[in-house]
């Protein structure tokens, strides 16, 4: 069922955390009018920093100044209206948050948002704010914006200066943007990103349909993502990960399971091992994942590392070749589960295996992607996602802008 037509309320979308923050532009600029959400893993000068977890927040001292990204967002003229809320410690991807609630998922109320930036994606896409910010490591930003039917963007690792947001898997993860249209995404962008580029679309881009995503998808997301994209007008080629990165190199589940998952689990239990022995009250699931990052060992960190910097060179190569070349495929292979299915191991357990892999493709070679609303399964959103070379954020923003005018809309309320 869709809530399109229901107005949401602060706290009826349960998308932001119960301190009432307001903060005023202290400049002006592209960003002038516009509201945002702020994940609630990032500084704000004067509160304490979330994390989604009551047993972090309670340790946490006042932080001394915002972020920077708070800082470059509020020189642009932009109004900060509200702090997200995410999955506790940023370790789910469902946006269910037992400590302070679960952000509604407008677009399918009976489904999850999907995490761990829920609150950022709720909280666009309940319409109170244009654009939120969030992070994205293994698929934070994109299933939420899959999920709730909004623009999702992972940019590329290290564009977006991240001091004053508690992360601990810097080496994978970024700062991350929702918006409710393109043309607000890119003017997030444009301030957000460091070495900034000019680049732009001189001709339509080559899109490329990354066949080993798209096998993982359910027949009906399949489906939906290609009607789409024909109502779109998006002429589509295909692409198999085997011809970019060999045979033995091709199964995204290994690229995840192997690869991108031994990184960030093991740079997560070295952080956060302290926080973690002193036994705090955080939710079972949670624990048990935090347990399993603990048997990653060095060697398995080194060897993954090793993988993961051939794949990104493979993957970089190929785009060097085809210059103009963007991949698409659907951003999550099944669409949002519903919460009564939580409880469903089996269920549930495809759905994290498949989702990951997929999401894993960007986060191992590094590379910026946007999912982008449109398809639909039985009324539930499913997101198509674009990725371009690393580093070629702009390019991607250009090519989406002429691929998909329908989103590029001027309005900034």
């Amino acid at each position: 069922m869709s809530s399109s037509n229901i107005s949401y309320t602060r706290e009826a979308s349960k998308a932001l955390y119960p301190d009432v923050v307001q903060l005023n532009p202290t400049g002006s600029g592209s960003l002038n009018g516009l509201k945002c959400a702020i994940k609630g893993n990032t500084d704000l000068q004067g509160f304490k920093t979330y994390f989604g977890s009551k047993a972090w927040y309670a340790i946490q001292e006042v932080a001394k100044q915002h972020a920077d990204c708070v800082k470059h967002l509020l020189a642009a003229g932009a109004t900060i209206n509200g702090r997200a809320v995410d999955d506790e410690l940023n370790l789910s991807l469902f946006g269910i948050n037992r400590h302070y609630g679960t952000p509604v998922n407008p677009a399918a109320p009976n489904c999850v948002p999907g995490g761990s930036s829920s609150g950022s994606a709720s909280a666009v896409a309940c319409g109170l704010v244009s654009f939120a910010l969030g992070t994205d490591c293994a698929g934070s930003t994109r299933v939420p914006a899959s999920n709730c039917g909004t623009l999702g963007m992972r940019p590329t690792v290290g564009r977006i200066n991240d001091k004053g947001v508690v992360d601990f898997s810097a080496k994978t993860s970024t700062i991350s943007v929702f918006a409710k249209n393109l043309s607000i995404l890119e003017a997030v962008m444009h301030v957000l990103l460091s070495n900034k580029s000019s680049a732009q679309v001189s001709a339509p881009p080559t899109v490329l349909m990354l066949e080993e995503a798209y096998q993982l998808a359910d027949k009906e997301v399949q489906s939906a993502v290609e009607k789409e994209l024909a109502k779109q007008g998006i002429k589509v080629g295909k692409i198999s990960l085997r011809e970019i990165v060999g045979e033995n190199d091709a199964d995204l589940k290994f690229w995840n399971e192997k690869v991108l998952g031994i990184i960030q689990g093991y740079e997560i239990w070295s952080n956060l091992r302290p926080f973690a022995d002193k036994k705090p009250d955080i939710d079972p699931p949670v624990q048990g994942l935090l347990g399993s990052f603990a048997t990653i060992t060095p060697e398995m960190v080194e060897e993954a590392k090793s993988k993961r910097e051939e794949m990104a060179k493979k993957v970089m190569t190929f785009f060097n070749a085809h210059p103009g070349t963007i991949f698409c495929f659907p951003t999550t292979p099944i669409a949002a589960p519903k919460i009564s299915d939580l409880q469903d191991g089996a269920k549930i357990g495809e759905y994290y295996q498949k989702t990951m892999a997929v999401t894993s493709f960007a986060g191992t070679a590094n590379l910026p992607e946007i999912s982008v609303p449109g398809a639909n399964v039985r009324g539930v959103p499913v997101g198509i996602s674009f990725v371009a070379a690393s580093g070629k954020d702009e390019l991607l923003l250009s090519s989406l802008k002429t691929l998909c005018p329908h989103l590029a809309h001027n309005s900034k309320e």
